[in-house]
């Protein structure tokens, strides 16, 4: 990529037209919002499944999912966390927070959030691998998110209606799991903007 593509390819996925101290404000509003969506009011983000096995006895999985109308509703503005060209993308907010945050306890609870991200949303306890390659949480979110509930890209709904032939009940549960996790860490990092920008710990 030459020189000038690059800048060109910055400035598109650069949100625009927003303050920094807006960014941090709209986050926060974005979090409150999502904090008071049905499927969080009632915890309906918790997902369990179970997997068993017998000598001469077939497989039983068994999984309990979010309710499918509540969990659509929720994606609709939980994907706006996690899509690099939103102004409230969290990734993007995290590097805000380093920058313009005034003390050094409120930039590590933004690392601790960090780490959070790292450890719990982009890991998983199961690594995922169908032909050939690794598929991340983050990947199989994009998927789901993008290829199966809004249907933005056909592309995408290809590969995922590709790889659960043969892994339905890991992908799906992949997906929830990653879900799940990334509100822990949009809540905590919405949480501690908050009381930032309250209490005057903001240089913008």
């Amino acid at each position: 990529m030459l020189p000038d593509q690059r800048a060109s390819y910055v400035m598109r996925h650069q949100p625009s037209g927003l303050t920094t101290r807006q960014r941090f404000e709209l986050f926060v509003q974005r979090v409150d919002e999502l904090s008071r969506m049905r499927i969080i009011q009632s915890n309906g983000l918790t997902i369990e499944w179970q997997a068993s096995f017998g000598i001469n006895q077939p497989a039983v999985f068994r999984s309990i999912e979010p309710d499918e109308r509540d969990l659509r509703d929720y994606l609709l503005l939980f994907r706006k966390f996690i899509s690099p060209d939103e102004p409230v993308f969290v990734r993007s907010i995290h590097g805000l927070c380093h920058k313009h945050f005034t003390t050094d306890e409120m930039k590590r609870h933004i690392m601790d959030c960090q780490e959070g991200w790292k450890r719990r949303v982009q890991k998983s306890g199961i690594r995922l691998k169908i032909d050939g390659k690794d598929l991340t949480p983050e990947h199989i979110a994009d998927l789901w998110i993008n290829g199966h509930y809004f249907h933005d890209d056909v592309d995408k709904a290809a590969e995922l209606s590709r790889i659960l032939t043969p892994s339905l009940l890991l992908v799906r549960q992949e997906f929830l799991n990653f879900i799940a996790e990334a509100t822990r860490v949009i809540g905590a990092t919405g949480f501690t903007v908050k009381m930032a920008l309250r209490d005057g710990l903001v240089n913008c």
